[in-house]
C-alpha cells in the first residue's frame, strides 16, 4: 500500500533506536513518558522518595516478592549475557574505525566529523 511504512518492532524498539542513531538527549520529562523511568521527582526529594519506595517493597511479603524478582529478570539473564556480549565486539569493531578515528579527530580539530562508514 502506498503511504504505508511497516515496522516488525515495537514502538519502543523504534523510538531506542532512534535514541541510539541520533544520540539525542531526553530529559526527565521524556524519560517518564518512554516508560524508562517509573517516576520523576525534584532532586531535593529524590533521597525521600527512593525511601519511600524501599520501605514499601521491604515491608512486603519477601517470598512472593523474591519469586516475583527471578520470574521477572532470570529468563532474561542468558539473552542478557548473549547481548552484552555482541555489544562489547561491536564495541571494538566500532572503535577499530576509520569513523572513530575520524570522530576523535573532528572532535579536538573542534569541526563536524566527516564519517565514511568504515
Amino acid at each position: 500500500m502506498a503511504g504505508r511504512i511497516f515496522c516488525r518492532s515495537s514502538s519502543g524498539h523504534r523510538k531506542a533506536a532512534e535514541l541510539f542513531y541520533t544520540g539525542d538527549m531526553i530529559d526527565a520529562k521524556m524519560a517518564l513518558a518512554l516508560g524508562i523511568v517509573n517516576q520523576v521527582v525534584p532532586a531535593a526529594q529524590l533521597e525521600a522518595a527512593v525511601k519511600t519506595l524501599a520501605q514499601k517493597i521491604a515491608q512486603g511479603p519477601s517470598l512472593p516478592i523474591r519469586a516475583v524478582k527471578k520470574a521477572l529478570f532470570a529468563s532474561e539473564a542468558k539473552e542478557l549475557a548473549q547481548a552484552l556480549d555482541y555489544e562489547v565486539r561491536e564495541q571494538i569493531r566500532c572503535f577499530m574505525s576509520e569513523d572513530c578515528s575520524e570522530g576523535i579527530r573532528a572532535f579536538f580539530d573542534k569541526r563536524p566529523p566527516k564519517f565514511q562508514g568504515q
